[in-house]
């Protein structure tokens, strides 16, 4: 028969798996959120500069039609526009979409590590 002294390491021993298995679960999700963010900064940056330099051909191409001063501006009304659609459809465009993505990060199931269990797709 166990004393109450074992049961009390026991359960002490518990609750500091438990705790251990918080911390990493925790750590995890930390993880692949910042490698996240810093993959959708990387691009973004990227981005910025391709659409930079694709701005200022297309103004120069639409310069050689027009004043140089009316054609840059007509590129950058464009990209108001693009920023009143985008906001005007942000639920479905921005928030929707990074829901998702938050939501299967933090609640993904852990990985699998029995030894009787074969790959399944799911």
């Amino acid at each position: 028969m166990a004393t109450i002294s074992e049961y009390k390491s026991a359960v002490l021993k518990l609750g500091s798996l438990y705790i251990s298995g918080a911390k990493l679960k925790t750590t995890e999700i930390a993880v692949r959120f910042m490698s996240a963010i810093v993959l959708g900064a990387i691009a973004l940056i990227i981005v910025a500069i391709a659409v930079f330099f694709v701005s200022v051909g297309a103004a120069f191409q639409l310069a050689q039609f027009m004043d140089p001063i009316y054609a840059f501006v007509i590129v950058g009304a464009m990209y108001l526009l693009l920023l009143v659609t985008i906001w005007a459809f942000r639920r479905s465009l921005v928030v929707d979409p990074l829901s998702r993505i938050l939501s299967r990060i933090i609640l993904s199931n852990p990985i699998n590590l029995k030894d009787d269990e074969t790959d399944s797709p799911e």
